[in-house]
């Protein structure tokens, strides 16, 4: 096989071995029933935050920004928890509102250091459950991801402060 063979056969391995390992990515639609239901349970319905620590026994300082946002987010939360009788519509609806927060906090977030790294340890599994809830299609998951996006909301106003 010459060189040209070579690198080729390389780029689409290394192209099929990087899209197996980021199929989160990927959306969700694009999987059978049986791949979701397991990918939810795996990634959206956990709720633990391993890492997340107080700053010797104290909140972190974060910025204006991401406080604001996480305002924003408990607001929606609270609002939503008044619905008592949510269909799947509104859980992805839910999940496209908390989406757009969430990219308020990404883009316009000024921290540095330890602290900064905190809250990407609380953001990221939080971004998985929002991603979820935006695909889901059955109710009964929808709230479950809905009540572990809640915990994660509120988790933010026991290690961060302004």
């Amino acid at each position: 096989m010459d060189i040209k063979k070579i690198c080729i056969v390389s780029a689409l391995l290394l192209a099929v071995s990087c899209s197996e390992q980021d199929s989160t990515t990927h959306s969700i639609t694009e999987k059978n029933e049986k791949e979701v239901a397991e990918l939810l349970d795996e990634e959206y319905s956990v709720y633990s935050i391993d890492g997340l620590e107080l700053n010797a026994g104290e909140k972190w300082v974060t910025d204006k920004e991401t406080s604001i946002g996480f305002k924003k987010m408990l607001d929606l939360v609270n609002v939503f928890s008044e619905n008592s009788d949510p269909i799947i519509s509104d859980y992805n609806e839910f999940g496209d509102q908390m989406d757009g927060i969430k990219g308020e906090i990404l883009t316009q977030c000024t921290m540095t250091g330890v602290g900064h790294d905190h809250l990407h340890t609380l953001l990221i599994p939080l971004i998985r459950k929002i991603n979820g809830i935006k695909e889901v299609g059955n109710a009964e998951k929808a709230a479950e991801i809905f009540s572990n996006i809640k915990l994660n909301v509120e988790l933010y106003n026991e290690y961060f402060k302004y």
